[in-house]
């Protein structure tokens, strides 16, 4: 009994596979679904529209997801961190934290984009 299986082990340790399989082209490969999702669309086909019973499936372990608290600085650590850095360095956190940017955009910061007499980026 195997503890973790693809959907084409399992189609085929089940009864087969479809040997015409619906093709689907697009510009771009989908996103992979959740192992989660697909033991439950394969448990519905299975047990629904199949009426085969896979009592194994049922007993799929799962692994879980860690929870990670967000790091939040207080007013003061961030005071403490901004004060120590120097340069241009010390402009791109500024930018940073106060404007809310992302890296890549305060990276591509260019001059032509800040409007100094609306005080604007």
């Amino acid at each position: 009994m195997p503890l973790r299986g693809s959907l084409a082990s399992l189609a085929y340790s089940v009864g087969g596979w479809p040997s015409r399989a619906p093709v689907v082209r697009e510009s771009r490969p989908p996103d992979a679904p959740k192992p989660r999702l697909l033991d439950r669309a394969l448990l519905f086909l299975y047990r629904e529209v199949l009426e085969q019973q896979v009592p194994w499936l049922d007993d799929l372990v799962y692994a879980k997801r860690p929870h990670h608290l967000p790091v939040v600085l207080t007013r003061e650590e961030v005071r403490a961190v901004l004060g120590e850095i120097h340069g241009v360095p010390r402009l791109m956190a500024f930018l940073l934290y106060g404007a809310g940017r992302r890296l890549l955009e305060c990276a591509r910061l260019r001059v032509k984009d800040i409007d100094i007499g609306r005080n604007q980026i």
